[in-house]
């Protein structure tokens, strides 16, 4: 989870689209962790 959070943090601000995909399964991948564990 810690390797997911930092490279959604690093992704810059002007990223393409190419990127949205992988920044939304990361998101996903992140809320869906959170959830199984309370957090």
């Amino acid at each position: 989870m810690e390797s997911m959070v930092r490279k959604l943090v690093s992704v810059p601000a002007s990223a393409g689209k190419r990127l949205d995909d992988e920044l939304d399964a990361i998101a996903v991948g992140i809320t869906h962790l959170a959830t199984q564990k309370g957090i």
